[in-house]
């Protein structure tokens, strides 16, 4: 939703606020604990021509973001 820089001296973090996920994070999203739990084949691919859409659309943005 929103990115924060905060600049002191040499040191410099940037903060990324993203919209909650109520099944957690997409790490546990994509390596599950329980099987029960497991995406299945299509949904993977759905998640990876969502995320190529929207890495295109950060690059192809006036100014780019890379």
């Amino acid at each position: 939703m929103g990115v924060c820089i905060e600049e002191s001296g040499a040191n410099t973090k940037l903060i990324m606020v993203t919209e909650l996920m109520p099944k957690g994070n997409v790490y546990e999203l994509i390596h599950p604990t329980d099987p029960k739990k497991k995406i299945v084949f299509k949904q993977r691919m759905k998640f990876a021509k969502d995320i190529a859409l929207g890495m295109n659309w950060l690059h192809l943005a006036k100014p780019p973001v890379l």
